[in-house]
């Protein structure tokens, strides 16, 4: 009967043990459910990032080409603007040559 009783008290051991592994199984699952959640949510959040980023620089090289033309269209300007003066000037130095030559013209015609 002893050794019965011996047994009896592993096979409890047994149980008792297997009920133990039984809920650390339960508890590892359920961490790899929790993880593997996370790592789909931080894998859906990198590809929102990855796209994000890819925008930013598509809108950056589209920036710097209106930046480019912008530049182009300053020099542009610039040139026109001291062509503009140059051709100002040059009428204003016509302009008085032609008063000079009116009023010396006026000065003959009042002379006659």
């Amino acid at each position: 009967e002893s050794e019965a009783h011996k047994m009896e008290a592993k096979s409890r051991g047994f149980e008792s043990e297997c009920m133990g592994l039984k809920r650390e199984v339960e508890a590892l699952r359920s961490q790899v459910a929790e993880l593997t959640e996370a790592n789909a949510r931080s894998q859906t959040e990198t590809h929102s990032l990855r796209d994000k980023a890819h925008t930013l620089e598509t809108e950056n090289l589209s920036i710097l080409s209106e930046k480019a033309g912008l530049m182009r269209e300053i020099d542009f300007l610039k040139k026109s603007v001291e062509t503009n003066a140059e051709a100002t000037m040059n009428l204003q130095a016509e302009l008085t040559t032609t008063r000079q030559q009116t009023v010396h013209l006026r000065s003959e015609h009042s002379s006659m």
